[in-house]
């Protein structure tokens, strides 16, 4: 449909470029850059190529000549926050501003200095002005980059209707004319349920920028239920990118009135190395949702099979800590990637063994039983061994006897989560420890790497859908993305 200025609600708040006014309320990173903010008339803010946050302040200011007084170290970079008006209606803070450039120019015949001053910023946070009425929350959309651009797992769909209206009045005669109107009906929602809420997850309009990326909002409303909070949000976020095989990367957020009044937003940086390479990655799909006929398992009911078991998981905060490691490996070059996927797997494996539940498993005797052969390990020691510098150092290793190695630890882990750990993911193991000590002496070739890092992907894919309690069909991977079964 033609764009008729509905961009803050199908999109993000930067979607368009925007321009702040005075007055302006700045601390000392303006004054150390010696700029006198009186003098600013503007500041436009937009995104550039990589959709990265930028500004650039512009008017007449005088830029002292202070000397070496409160001059910065070289090397320092000052960040610091600026706050402005926007569209009259709302006050905007910049946060972590930070200069790059500033250009001045004197203008002989208006006796003025004419300044632009470019600026990178880390994110935006918009309210309406004091002055205005205060109005409730009734929903709040979070705005992603890196979504799918496949159609098949939305299975509700979004009419959308436009009226355009044209009213003439004259002295004589008053004439009103609805010469355009628009219907178009996509498939491109999902509503998830979950908790006594809810959410939609929808795709936005491709004609919005950036074109190399494809889009999603992430809806809550009081109507489902209540809006939940920042961390069962990001719970939501997490889970929907893992089952649709990308690292969704939210980039705002917008609160709306239940008149459709923008109350707040905020707008920030993507939060990757890269972003538009990570954008034009293929889907990394491990159960296949995207799969036309699947209904058995269809991403909504994947999710919402598995995300009360995420938010209420003793498992989460380590799920949540290594999946930007699981992500990063399918950008970083091969000699990075497997340290990085496999420092994943063991963080995860090591947070499992912690669990209380789980101790048991990751010693070789029980703590009992091996107590009392404790004590006859040291007495023996005691009696067979001199005096010495090392005879502690002796008596503290007992403890270790009875924890698993490395290698038995891998295989009681995979075991108890009921997942193969054959030769194929023994030898991707190796692989790691050749990398991790920093001796390959040619003992790996370009072939044997990737597929080493495909199948520990795999490993930790299948760990975290384990540790979730999923039952049904994955993607092998490793295995000419053939569908098989978790039990």
């Amino acid at each position: 449909m033609q764009d008729t200025n509905w961009s803050q609600i199908e999109w993000e708040l930067l979607s368009e470029e925007i321009e702040l006014s005075p007055p302006w309320k700045a601390d000392h990173f303006f004054n150390t850059f010696r700029l006198d903010m009186d003098g600013i008339y503007k500041i436009q803010i937009w995104r550039d190529e990589e959709y990265m946050l930028r500004a650039k302040l512009i008017g007449n200011c005088v830029i002292t000549d202070q000397g070496d007084e409160g001059a910065l170290e070289r090397g320092v970079i000052v960040q610091s926050d600026l706050k402005g008006v926007w569209d009259y209606s709302y006050s905007a803070k910049l946060i972590q501003c930070f200069p790059e450039l500033a250009t001045t120019n004197y203008l002989l015949q208006e006796d003025r200095t004419a300044v632009e001053c470019t600026m990178g910023i880390s994110h935006i946070k918009v309210k309406p002005h004091k002055s205005l009425p205060k109005q409730k929350r009734e929903s709040l959309v979070e705005w992603c980059l890196n979504a799918p651009t496949s159609t098949v797992l939305y299975v509700d769909s979004t009419e959308r209707k436009v009226k355009t209206k044209l009213q003439k009045k004259r002295d004589m005669c008053e004439d009103s004319y609805i010469p355009n109107r628009q219907s178009q009906n996509s498939r491109d929602t999902v509503y998830i349920a979950f908790e006594k809420t809810g959410c939609y997850i929808s795709q936005v309009p491709e004609q919005y920028e950036p074109r190399w990326s494809g889009k999603l909002s992430i809806e809550y409303r009081k109507k489902f239920g209540y809006v939940p909070d920042k961390k069962t949000r990001e719970a939501v976020r997490e889970l929907a990118g893992f089952l649709m095989g990308r690292d969704l990367k939210l980039i705002g957020r917008t609160e709306y009135s239940k008149s459709g009044f923008a109350i707040r937003a905020m707008a920030q940086n993507p939060q990757s190395v890269n972003i538009v390479k990570v954008c034009r990655l293929c889907n990394q799909e491990i159960v296949p949702v995207h799969i036309y006929g699947n209904e058995s398992l269809n991403f909504k009911e994947t999710m919402e099979q598995l995300l009360p078991r995420y938010l209420h998981s003793d498992m989460r905060d380590v799920i949540q800590k290594t999946l930007p490691l699981y992500w990063s490996s399918f950008v970083l070059y091969v000699d990075n990637a497997i340290p990085v996927i496999a420092s994943a797997i063991e963080t995860l494996q090591k947070a499992w063994f912690a669990l209380e539940e789980n101790e048991s498993v990751s010693v070789y005797y029980p703590k009992t039983k091996f107590r009392e052969l404790k004590k006859d390990l040291i007495a023996i020691i005691d009696e067979k061994l001199e005096e010495g510098p090392y005879k502690n150092a002796v008596r503290n290793k007992v403890d270790q006897l009875n924890q698993m190695s490395v290698r038995d630890k891998n295989e009681s882990f995979f075991a108890q989560l009921g997942i193969t750990y054959g030769e194929r993911e023994i030898q991707a193991i190796r692989m790691r420890n050749v990398f991790a000590h920093g001796d390959t002496n040619g003992k790996t070739d370009a072939g044997n790497m990737i597929e080493a890092i495909k199948v520990l992907q795999l490993l930790y894919a299948k760990s975290v859908l384990k540790l979730l309690g999923y039952e049904g069909e994955y993607i092998d991977w490793c295995d000419g993305g053939t569908r098989k079964t978790v039990y």
